[in-house]
């Protein structure tokens, strides 16, 4: 990590936290998809097979990690926003 300079070393402590507390769910998870198939990384339309507008293509480049995290990368360089679909009938906070 030192190689890429003071703006990352700036960022990665951040990163490493959220890894670090993200360990307990990601391992939870991970048992769960093993005794019942559920994939973690969960398309829309799986995770909410009751909403149409999951099965589109307009959502089709964000997904559910396990349950509860929706997930919607940023692909354009310097982007600081994005359009995100938040599935009706979940609790969203």
């Amino acid at each position: 990590m030192w190689n890429f300079g003071d703006e990352a070393m700036a960022i990665i402590p951040g990163v490493m936290r959220l890894r670090e507390n993200l360990r307990e769910y990601v391992d939870i998870h991970m048992n769960v998809s093993s005794l019942t198939g559920m994939p973690v990384l969960r398309p829309m339309v799986l995770a909410y097979p009751d909403d149409p507008k999951c099965a589109e293509a307009d959502v089709e480049d964000q997904y559910m990690f396990g349950p509860d995290w929706l997930v919607a990368p940023v692909y354009t360089q310097g982007a600081k926003e994005r359009s995100v679909y938040l599935p009706a009938g979940a609790k969203w906070e």
